[in-house]
C-alpha cells in the first residue's frame, strides 16, 4: 500500500490525472433530471466505445460538467460523426474529451442512419 501511494504521488506531481481511480476520473453517462434527456439517453443506448476521460484541469479544480454531443450513426450503431452542441462549464474541455470517446461508441442498431443530440455528463464518484 504503501509503494503504491509513493507511485501514485510521484505520478501525481508529473501528470495530476495519470493516478486516480478509474471511477473516479471517468465520465458517468447516465439519465439526465430532464425528462427529454433521460428519454434520449434510454432511446439511444451506447453499447460498446470507451468511457470519457474527465479533462485534467477539471479534475484539479473538480468541476463537474457536461457535453451535448450530435451524433450520427449508420444503421449498424456505429458513430460515423460527430460535433460538439455545448459544453458546460465552458473552457474545462468538457466537449473534446467527449467528442474523443462519443467518435468511438457503438449504440444499439437501428432500421437506418440516425442524427441525434447525446449528453455526456462528467461527475466524481
Amino acid at each position: 500500500m504503501t509503494t503504491r501511494l509513493s507511485l501514485c504521488a510521484l505520478l501525481l506531481a508529473l501528470a495530476p490525472a495519470a493516478c486516480t481511480n478509474d471511477a473516479a476520473r471517468t465520465s458517468a453517462v447516465g439519465p439526465s433530471s430532464d425528462v427529454a434527456s433521460a428519454l434520449e439517453q434510454k432511446r439511444y443506448r451506447r453499447v460498446a466505445g470507451p468511457i470519457p476521460t474527465m479533462p485534467q484541469r477539471a479534475w484539479v479544480e473538480r468541476v463537474e460538467g457536461h457535453a451535448r454531443v450530435e451524433v450520427v450513426t449508420e444503421a449498424t450503431g456505429r458513430v460515423v460523426a460527430a460535433r460538439v452542441l455545448e459544453e458546460d462549464p465552458v473552457g474545462y474541455e468538457f466537449g473534446a474529451h467527449a467528442l474523443a470517446a462519443v467518435s468511438r461508441w457503438t449504440f444499439e442498431p437501428a432500421s437506418a442512419s440516425q442524427t441525434f443530440a447525446y449528453t455526456v455528463y462528467f461527475k466524481f464518484r
